[in-house]
């Protein structure tokens, strides 16, 4: 006798049953239901269609999308995934749509978080991709990929980062610039996994390949080690090398050299040691007495905003 878990009548949600077991309450939406209203027990095997559940919320996701109502967007988004755990649309925009609600705060560790599971969800959608449905899917990843692009210049289209009032100003939606680049290295690979996809079907994968083109010509201002290193990247440490790397190293054209090589590899090697203790060990010490010594020339460790060069 298998036992399958109560759905709401109203949302399609879980419902638990209180302690009497005579009723029961989303855990959603807070619907009371009696337990004769529904089906507890059945033998056998059970196929669940949630496919009606599933278009009437991605229907309000997409709705809330277009309005910038990003609390509702992360609320619908996930219906849809537990729903359908493996859509694609719905793996991504449930973490982007908590992003950008997270972004709309000041600077806080869970800018980090949030971004660290954008990572996750964009890790996985090759995994999903079905071919198979390749007109459908094509338009999720081209947006999907132009939504975290657009996070990398928040000045020229409006993206409201932290609150007006904060000291920080400007500095907010440069952080989460910073941040947002560290996601281009994924971004890539999944690009790559689902162009094999493409090959084996011997399908046109060209607009993958201009997304790849826009990534590249993305800004990449990270400093990657010392991000790792120090967790941050808006912190008194971090903005020391900033100033340095802003006023002094890119003055000249040996200088402006070191970064353009050191943004080509340092990302692939932060992806690929940058969680190690011995990685930042090594590196702590050796950015912390550049630190002291661009500290004692004059290099300011406030709140910093980056210079384009």
């Amino acid at each position: 006798m298998g036992i399958v878990a109560l759905k709401c009548p109203g949302c399609g949600s879980n419902i638990e049953l209180d302690d009497s077991r005579e009723f029961g309450f989303c855990n959603f939406c807070g619907t009371k239901v009696m337990q004769d209203k529904v089906v507890v027990e059945h033998h056998g095997s059970v196929k669940m269609d949630n496919s009606e559940f599933v278009e009437k919320y991605l229907l309000n996701a997409r709705r809330a999308k277009l309005k910038g109502d990003w609390a509702e967007v992360e609320k619908y988004y996930n219906l849809v995934e537990q729903n359908a755990p493996t859509n694609i649309e719905a793996i991504f925009y449930s973490a982007y749509g908590k992003l950008r609600c997270t972004l709309l705060e000041n600077y806080s560790a869970k800018w980090d978080n949030d971004v660290e599971v954008v990572k996750r969800s964009i890790s996985v959608l090759d995994d999903y991709f079905d071919i198979s449905k390749e007109e459908e899917q094509k338009k999720i990843i081209i947006e999907a990929m132009n939504d975290i692009l657009i996070l990398t210049d928040v000045k020229a289209n409006n993206v409201i980062v932290g609150r007006a009032q904060t000291q920080y100003g400007d500095v907010a939606k440069t952080g989460i610039k910073n941040r947002i680049v560290k996601l281009y290295p994924q971004m890539n690979e999944t690009i790559d996994n689902i162009i094999i996809k493409y090959k084996q079907a011997n399908l046109d994968y060209s607009y993958l390949t201009e997304i790849k083109n826009k990534i590249s010509q993305s800004p990449k201002n990270g400093c990657y080690v010392a991000t790792s290193v120090y967790g941050s990247y808006d912190c008194p440490q971090v903005w020391t090398l900033r100033r340095y790397r802003d006023i002094r190293l890119s003055s000249t054209w040996y200088g402006r050299a070191f970064i353009c090589t050191y943004y080509a590899i340092s990302p692939t090697i932060v992806r690929k040691l940058g969680n190690t203790q011995w990685f930042k060990n090594i590196w702590r010490k050796k950015l912390d007495r550049m630190v002291i010594r661009l500290k004692s020339e004059g290099f300011e460790d406030t709140p910093y905003d980056d210079i384009k060069w």
